[in-house]
């Protein structure tokens, strides 16, 4: 199995997944949605691999988070939309205001706060992570 492979399979766990939460809006107990949605979950691991990856090969850091960056704030407008929640974060509660992409950005922004030497306090340093975790 190689990247593409992976790639096929998370693009098609996503869709499922998607789907899903569409035909059955709100998550229902119904065992055919919790098992399109457990197939849904395959996605999630396959991308952080794939963020982690890319962080350790890419030759320019500062442009892989850059895009990681514009990618996130994007996808938050089409989830927001496509989903029917408000585009302003956190007016209605503090789970489920963005898609996945902000949290692969951040973890690529910790990953590369932990191996640059930052101009500042380790205990500053070590807060900002911990925020961003």
């Amino acid at each position: 199995m190689n990247t593409n492979h992976l790639k096929l399979i998370a693009i098609i766990a996503m869709t499922i997944d998607h789907v899903c939460d569409l035909i059955y809006p709100g998550f229902p107990a119904k065992p055919g949605a919790i098992g399109l949605h457990i197939v849904g979950r395959l996605t999630a691991p396959i991308m952080w691999f794939f963020v982690c990856e890319g962080y350790h090969y890419t030759h320019n850091v500062k442009k892989y988070m850059l895009r990681m960056g514009i990618f996130a704030v994007i996808s938050h407008f089409a989830y927001c939309f496509a989903f029917g929640i408000n585009m302003v974060p956190f007016s209605t509660g503090i789970f489920n205001q963005t898609s996945v992409m902000y949290p692969l950005f951040a973890a690529v922004l910790v990953m590369w706060m932990q191996d640059t030497d930052l101009p500042m306090k380790k205990w500053v340093k070590s807060t900002i992570i911990l925020v961003l975790v």
